[in-house]
């Protein structure tokens, strides 16, 4: 009687979807996943990719759009959707030289329209969004820094001298597009999980279709709580 108690509580202990086999002595409950037995000392699911694995890495790259944020304050934001970018605003003295600044961080574009409001009195910081053709985009000349290499902080001390050319020799045009980090100028530190991308002239992404995966207008307009001044 006892043992016959004793075999009714390791068989309610078992876990949920398990099943008994007996081999050599041997009691195994089977993978959930893949219905394979397996020893109680090990885990209760095997190694072997699931149907559901294998759909998900087995996903083609669709070449999406490309969702960028512009942090700026609530006038420049008006004047940006009523008559467009205005690449020709004097900002030379910054990372990669004159341009319309864009980053891929949602919290980097706010944390530049918080800076950009704290000397404007009256201003309310907000971002713009936009969606960009990918394709658009790669027709242009770029020029990537993936990570601060001793090349990166040397082409930021070049653009921030005020030097406005920087593209390819005999450089008498800046590139299209510029890619890398956040410096803290004039430190050769960077932020860390920031990026910015340079359009030297935003006009030149052009979304044939007509959707607007572009520069011609913002997506989305981002602002402060409504209890907040700033992010």
């Amino acid at each position: 009687m006892r043992r016959r108690t004793l075999q009714t509580r390791l068989r309610s202990a078992e876990p949920a979807g398990s099943e008994r086999r007996t081999g050599q002595g041997r009691q195994f409950p089977r993978c959930s996943g893949c219905d394979i037995a397996l020893p109680y000392d090990t885990l209760r699911t095997c190694s072997r990719p699931k149907p559901e694995m294998v759909r998900r890495r087995s996903m083609a790259w669709q070449n999406g759009e490309l969702v960028v944020y512009h942090g700026t304050d609530n006038l420049s934001a008006n004047t940006i959707r009523m008559s467009g970018i205005n690449p020709a605003i004097p900002n030379t003295r910054t990372d990669f030289g004159k341009g319309f600044y864009v980053t891929t961080s949602l919290h980097q574009a706010q944390q530049w329209a918080n800076q950009r409001c704290r000397s404007k009195h009256g201003r309310n910081p907000e971002v713009l969004q936009y969606h960009l053709l990918r394709d658009a985009i790669e027709i242009l000349t770029h020029l990537t820094f993936v990570v601060d290499t001793a090349d990166y902080y040397d082409f930021t001390d070049y653009c921030r001298s005020g030097s406005p050319n920087h593209g390819p020799a005999p450089r008498a045009i800046p590139y299209d597009v510029v890619y890398g980090p956040v410096r803290l100028w004039p430190q050769r530190l960077v932020l860390a999980n920031c990026d910015q991308v340079l359009f030297s002239d935003p006009s030149k992404i052009k979304d044939p279709s007509g959707l607007g995966r572009d520069f011609s207008r913002p997506s989305r307009s981002i602002r402060p709580p409504a209890t907040n001044r700033f992010f």
